[in-house]
């Protein structure tokens, strides 16, 4: 994880942005999303109880998810900052917010590894993918902790996931005590909580997620009621959003590790793409596969 440290120092704070002209990025724990919002949300990265593998269909609406969440509060007068919950673009210009910042792309020196197994692309069926990776010793590691994040401690959830390895807030796992009428497994009827994605009822999932709210401290992060869609009263407070964090503890960092799942590869597994729609003379061959290297 120390490359999501220097690159949010770098990007966050821009700790030497004008003096460091490279980062070399090894075997990076980073999600590609975060460095290249364009690419290609992976389905493998989505948990069987929300996506059908088989059928390659949503169970549940796709805007329901907690790493989708953030768009319920795109281009809100006044900016809702809650619009930034996501790993997508988080170390990229995204909101437009820095106009005179370089990218960090553009320093990014990525020596990934097609070989390895901590960070190797994860499979799409959820159950055979905990076997595999505890009989290959930690294989797929950081794809199954996005995978299940939030799902610690469920007991509906099957395989049964330690709260301290998985998380219990957000995530995959369920709002259970949301008002949503629920299943044989107290899972929200996917029926109901389609019909409602499907009447454009948007608002209703800023109060009501279909993902699993989180400790009292975090009810500030909701709409109190569901208001009309055109509403555009309530703002979670700025001290949420600071980097020192808010007072409770929490903060959108720490939302992002602990409750927003990534939706693509680790970069230090795969090519980014972006770097290759760098310029020639910029790029290079930045992308560099460690396991070729003789």
């Amino acid at each position: 994880m120390g490359n999501i440290v220097v690159t949010s120092a770098l990007w966050d704070y821009e700790v030497g942005m004008n003096i460091v002209d490279r980062h070399i990025a090894l075997d990076a724990a980073v999600p590609i999303e975060a460095l290249d919002g364009a690419e290609t949300k992976h389905p493998e990265m989505l948990h069987g109880d929300w996506y059908d593998h088989t059928l390659h269909n949503y169970i549940y609406p796709e805007g329901a998810m907690a790493s989708e969440w953030h768009a319920l509060f795109k281009n809100r007068t006044p900016v809702d900052r809650r619009d930034e919950l996501t790993w997508r673009d988080r170390f990229n210009n995204a909101y437009n917010r820095y106009a005179n910042r370089n990218l960090i792309i553009d320093r990014w020196w990525n020596f990934y590894s097609s070989g390895e197994e901590v960070l190797n692309n994860v499979e799409a069926d959820t159950h055979s993918l905990f076997v595999n990776g505890a009989l290959k010793g930690g294989e797929y590691s950081w794809g199954m902790q996005e995978k299940y994040k939030g799902r610690g401690g469920d007991i509906s959830s099957m395989p049964f996931m330690a709260s301290w390895l998985y998380g219990e807030n957000g995530g995959w796992r369920f709002n259970k005590n949301g008002g949503w009428p629920s299943d044989a497994f107290f899972r929200p009827k996917d029926t109901w909580v389609t019909a409602t994605g499907n009447a454009g009822e948007r608002q209703v999932f800023r109060a009501r997620p279909v993902f699993h709210k989180g400790p009292e401290e975090l009810e500030l992060l909701y709409d109190t009621v569901t208001a009309s869609e055109g509403d555009q009263g309530y703002r979670v407070p700025d001290a949420f959003f600071t980097l020192a964090g808010y007072s409770s503890g929490y903060s959108a960092n720490a939302l992002l590790a602990n409750s927003v799942p990534a939706r693509t590869f680790a970069a230090g597994r795969n090519e980014i793409d972006a770097i290759k729609r760098l310029p020639n003379s910029v790029a290079r061959d930045r992308n560099i596969d460690m396991n070729t290297l003789q």
